[in-house]
């Protein structure tokens, strides 16, 4: 069985800056991923097209 526990922090002011940094590279990371996903299944959508065209 998974048990969670929750746990409040106390930031300073640097860390959660540092905290924000890394989030946001996440976030630039995660959509970068998302974007060259959608750049290949569009592709494909297009060779599959001219394939059956």
């Amino acid at each position: 069985m998974l048990l969670t526990y929750k746990v409040e922090i106390e930031p300073t002011e640097k860390q959660a800056w540092q905290i924000d940094c890394h989030i946001g590279g996440s976030r630039w990371a995660y959509n970068l991923f998302l974007d060259i996903n959608r750049q290949r299944y569009e592709l494909r959508l297009l060779l599959f097209e001219c394939v059956f065209l």
